[in-house]
């Protein structure tokens, strides 16, 4: 739930990598389809986010090849979409973050396994088992440094306000830096590891 939460300042990053061949119609209905069972917000929202991933295909030659991959960033404003590394814009309607959010994670996801995955790599022992990765390949020093600022699966004790959110970000920073991408075996998409 918290992937789909968003304050003012926070957001959840997708990154889809093609693993089969689509055209541009077949991909953007696709995912603007699956986006539109779960917005509750006017039709014409989701048809401006199927048209700016129309766009981002055609552009790239009017075929999603295989390796062609998808950036959308969800917030609470909306959200951007980003083809192969092109921006294509974004769409500001509330609640469409939200729903984009539910195509990978709610209880009908597309991929029941990569929620199963996230869930076990942010939300529980695969937090400790990345942190542990992690100390054994630094150095002594680095060691200690690191064990300091990646975050234990105990509850922090709790820090000023104003420090809180920089240093959670600093974690997060330092687990994604080493965290591989999780890849959904059924389909095969890839899906980079993003700390909220």
């Amino acid at each position: 739930d918290a992937a789909r939460t968003f304050d003012s300042s926070s957001h959840t990053s997708f990154v889809v990598e093609m693993a089969f061949k689509a055209d541009a119609k077949t991909i953007s209905q696709a995912i603007a389809k699956s986006v539109a069972r779960r917005y509750s917000g006017p039709e014409a929202d989701v048809a401006v986010l199927e048209e700016l991933i129309f766009d981002g295909v055609q552009s790239n030659g009017g075929q999603a090849t295989r390796g062609m991959k998808f950036r959308f960033d969800c917030s609470q404003e909306g959200v951007s979409v980003c083809v192969d590394g092109d921006d294509q814009g974004e769409v500001l309607c509330e609640g469409l973050g939200a729903a984009f959010v539910d195509v990978f994670m709610d209880e009908k996801a597309v991929s029941p396994q990569l929620v199963n995955n996230c869930l076990d790599t942010w939300c529980g022992s695969g937090i400790q088992e990345e942190k542990d990765n992690i100390i054994a390949k630094l150095s002594q020093t680095e060691k200690k440094k690191a064990a300091l600022a990646i975050p234990k699966e105990s509850t922090p004790e709790p820090e000023p306000e104003s420090n809180a959110k920089q240093i959670q970000a600093e974690k997060n920073a330092l687990v994604e830096s080493k965290a591989l991408p999780l890849k959904e075996k059924a389909t095969g998409v890839s899906f980079n590891a993003k700390l909220d």
